[in-house]
């Protein structure tokens, strides 16, 4: 069953996904749009993170709803109408459930399409966002409580990918007419890293559903925070490949993507991996530590106080820490086993 803390969740790796990809859906939308479509998708969904965490809210429904409302007042141009009266009608139909099922969702979601289409008088082949939308939602309603969140991201890519081909009809890039063949729409790549999100959590809590069935609990989360962007997301990359069930965030790099630190990517990234298994940190050095303290004293304004910055190497901590995790170990030995990288011979 999805609860309202999982579309929670949902929201928090969204909004990492998408401020990850932010210059990168900026170029996108700099070949055949305004030029603004990361950073407006980037700005809007910080602020839907600083609305819900306001607020405690059982009700998928007014969840949904409230997102939408930020959307709609924060993101720019057409995608803040579009996302946001996606959102308020998926609430809609779902006011007052404080748990739904896959196919509930898909139902919600057909709402949601429906009111993409009204809103942007757009169709399937426009080179639109509901060229992602309309299909996924379909596969969703087909799939049902059978639904596997590993093939729908395949999917959900394919139908991004198939923009490329297409000639947009709506919006500034049908100004271009053929010349925006070959392009992706920006819409499209953004509604995919947004399912994309989706995915994991609907596959993090199916994992967490079987594990609790055996007797165990969830795993422990592990976040890395370092200077770098790019060494935080290789790491990440490799820590899966060793265990696909742990959650691991990263928060690398200013929110410029500069190098240095976050505090709010920090915080957003160990809420996105939060259970009450609690959280392990590692960091690589100095301002990383402070920032990361600086995000722990916030999250415990939210009662998320099972963090616990690990005194160890980054790279040996994080893979140890994974590793132990991925037992279904308890924080505490998560903690004991990362002091233990320290001492960890390479040769």
């Amino acid at each position: 069953m999805i609860k309202s803390d999982h579309i929670i969740k949902w929201m928090n790796l969204a909004n990492i996904r998408l401020d990850e990809q932010k210059e990168y859906l900026t170029r996108l939308d700099q070949a055949i749009g305004d030029g603004d479509h990361g950073i407006n998708m980037s700005k809007g969904f910080k602020e839907v993170i600083e609305k819900i965490h306001q607020t405690d809210c059982h009700d998928i429904g007014k969840l949904l709803q409230d997102i939408g409302m930020v959307l709609v007042s924060k993101v720019g141009g057409a995608s803040g109408p579009l996302y946001g009266t996606a959102f308020i009608k998926a609430g809609q139909v779902l006011k007052g459930k404080e748990e739904i099922t896959i196919s509930e969702l898909g139902q919600a979601l057909q709402e949601s399409v429906n009111g993409i289409k009204l809103r942007g008088k757009s169709q399937v082949g426009d080179k639109t966002m509901l060229d992602v939308w309309e299909p996924v939602t379909r596969y969703i309603q087909q799939k049902g409580n059978e639904l596997n969140a590993d093939e729908l991201v395949s999917f959900a890519r394919e139908q991004m990918e198939n923009t490329k081909e297409l000639e947009a009809r709506k919006g500034r890039a049908s100004f271009l007419g053929k010349r925006s063949i070959g392009h992706l729409d920006p819409g499209a790549v953004s509604s995919f890293l947004l399912f994309e999100a989706l995915c994991s959590i609907l596959e993090e809590n199916r994992d967490a559903g079987q594990t609790k069935e055996d007797g165990m609990a969830e795993y422990v989360g592990v976040v890395i925070v370092s200077h770098s962007h790019e060494l935080a997301k290789g790491l990440k990359k490799l820590l899966s490949q060793l265990s696909s069930h742990v959650p691991v965030a990263y928060a690398g790099g200013t929110d410029e993507e500069e190098l240095g630190t976050s505090a709010d990517k920090i915080q957003n990234a160990i809420r996105s991996v939060y259970s009450d298994k609690g959280v392990v940190v590692l960091f690589d050095l100095g301002s990383a530590l402070i920032n990361t303290e600086l995000a722990i004293e916030r999250l415990a304004e939210e009662n998320i106080t099972k963090v616990h910055i690990a005194d160890a190497p980054l790279v040996e901590g994080a893979y140890a820490a994974v590793v132990q995790s991925g037992c279904g170990s308890s924080l505490d030995q998560v903690i004991e086993v990362t002091r233990k990288a320290k001492s960890m011979v390479k040769i």
